[in-house]
Formats: structure tokens, C-alpha cells, sequence
């Protein structure tokens, strides 16, 4: 049987590769800076960019012609996926670290096809039921009895396991809306407006109940560098979802990108010294097994 791989699953590929590079760089910012101040220099740096390739993307004119419902999806998109869902998995980076949250929230192509089901009928089939049940124990085996030095370790773990499950669930409903919101409008187009809309949400978010005490952490080094992972997270791999998802299913290109924890896992040992017990490579093997279930 000959073996052959569309565009669109390359591109997926890619996204869980280049995520986890994201996700290894953000670990080394996140302990010092506010997750929304993060994500909103994440999105501005991407935001401009795709800003500049708009004339890439075809003509801006072709935008007059999609339907209101598009426009609402493609903003529900927006705040489900980039303003609460990366703010969350932001979140649980700084509280558990890459290998730990990587796993978690990579286990959102379930929640896709949940969301998939319930809002545009799309028959999950049984695999789902099989998925889910590996996917909880992997969770359970990740996150119950976790050798912590302390209460505060202890309770710090909790926080980050519901952050980083939180942002699956958000993701989950963002790919499901993404998927018909962006079906006349190319990933540059699609990714040009929500950017922009993200930046001006998060910094409201941050400005209006504490001004500008949250930038105050940040230095010129740490916005450079949370910049340009913005520029591959939120701009290369934006474009690059976006256009795989007219290649094939959410279910299926949300499951391909969610290889991002294998890569994850190894750069965590490579670069940021983590140790992966023995309890968390099982827990994030039941995880992606149950994830492929669902292919």
C-alpha cells in the first residue's frame, strides 16, 4: 500500500513541531512576566507581520463578501482560542513547566470533536469513547501523586493540571469554529484580523484593573524574545493552521498537531534540564494514543 502525506497534514506536522519550539522558549520568559502581557507581545509582533503580508494573502476587497455567520465564528474563534485558551496554557507553562502542560493541553483534538458533534452535527463514532477513556488516565497517571516537597508545590500542581486542561477545553471550541469561520478568507487574511483584535482585548484586559503595574517586569531582552516566538507561534504557524485546516478535517489536522509534546518532551530534556519521570512518559503515552484513536 502506497504511503502519501496532503499539504495540509505536512502543514499540521510542522504546527506541532514549531509549537513546541514556542513552548520551550516561552518557559524560559514566563516566570517573571504576567501570561496576558506574554501573549499580547506574542500577538502584536505577529499581528504586524501578517499585517504587512496582507497583499500575500489575495485580494483584501474579497473580505466584503463573507457572511456575517463567518465573521462570528471567526471571532468566537479569536476569544475562545487566543485570548483565554493560550493565556491559560501560558499560565500553566510558568506553573508546570513544558513537559507537564505540553501533554495536558495536547489533548485538545478530543474536545475539537466533542465541540464538532454538539454545534455542526458531526457523528464523533465510538473511537471517541475509547480516546476520551485514555486520554483521563493518561491525565490521572500524569498529575495523582506527584511527589510534592510541599503544600505550596502541591497546590502550585493542581493550579497549573486545571490551567493546562482548561486551555484543551478552549482550544477545543476555537478549532471547531475556526474551521467554518475562515472558509472564505485565507490563513493570512483570517489571522491579520484576529491578531490585532487579541492585542487590543489583552491589553484592555491588563490596563483597565491594574494599568501598567504588570509591565512593569518587562525588559528589553524578554520582550525581544517573547516577540519573535510570537512571530513563529502566532504568525508562521497561525498561516500555516489555517491553511491546513482547508485541507481536511479539524478533528484530523488538530490530532496531527498534537504530536507537539513529543517534540516538546525531548527539548525539555535538551535544553531546559527537565526530567520526565517515569509516571509522566506513560501518562503522555496514553494520551496520544488516545488522541490517535480518534483519527
Amino acid at each position: 500500500m502506497e504511503f502519501s502525506i496532503s499539504r495540509g497534514e505536512w502543514y499540521a506536522l510542522a504546527c506541532g513541531f514549531l509549537w513546541a519550539v514556542n513552548s520551550l522558549i516561552l518557559r524560559t520568559q514566563v516566570v517573571e512576566l504576567e501570561p496576558r502581557v506574554v501573549n499580547m507581545i506574542r500577538c502584536g509582533a505577529a499581528g504586524t507581520l501578517l499585517c504587512l503580508a496582507l497583499p500575500l494573502g489575495g485580494s483584501v476587497s474579497n473580505l466584503t463578501q463573507v457572511p456575517a455567520l463567518e465573521w462570528a465564528l471567526l471571532f468566537g474563534s479569536l476569544l475562545f482560542g487566543v485570548v483565554i485558551g493560550d493565556t491559560l496554557y501560558i499560565g500553566a507553562l510558568k506553573e508546570i513547566g513544558v513537559s507537564r502542560t505540553m501533554p495536558i493541553a495536547g489533548t485538545y483534538p478530543l474536545t475539537t470533536l466533542v465541540f464538532e458533534w454538539l454545534f455542526f452535527d458531526h457523528f464523533a463514532g465510538p473511537m471517541l469513547i475509547a480516546g476520551s477513556l485514555l486520554v483521563v488516565a493518561g491525565v490521572i497517571v500524569m498529575t495523582i501523586g506527584a511527589n510534592s516537597s510541599s503544600l505550596e508545590a502541591a497546590t502550585t500542581t493542581k493550579i497549573g493540571v486545571a490551567l493546562a486542561v482548561s486551555a484543551a477545553l478552549f482550544w477545543g471550541l476555537s478549532c471547531a469554529l475556526l474551521k467554518p469561520g475562515s472558509a472564505n478568507m485565507s490563513g493570512i487574511h483570517a489571522n491579520a484580523i484576529r491578531m490585532p483584535a487579541v492585542v487590543v482585548i489583552l491589553f484592555l484586559s491588563v490596563a483597565v484593573p491594574n494599568g501598567l503595574q504588570p509591565l512593569r517586569n518587562l525588559n528589553r531582552r524578554s520582550g525581544t524574545i517573547v516577540a519573535v516566538s510570537g512571530l513563529v507561534s502566532m504568525g508562521l504557524v497561525s498561516i500555516l493552521f489555517v491553511d491546513a485546516l482547508k485541507d481536511g478535517s479539524a478533528t484530523k489536522i488538530v490530532t496531527l498537531t498534537s504530536t507537539s509534546p513529543l517534540f516538546a518532551l525531548i527539548l525539555a530534556v535538551l535544553f531546559l534540564k527537565e526530567r520526565p519521570s517515569a509516571r509522566l512518559l506513560v501518562g503522555s503515552a496514553l494520551c496520544l494514543t488516545g488522541v490517535f484513536l480518534v483519527l
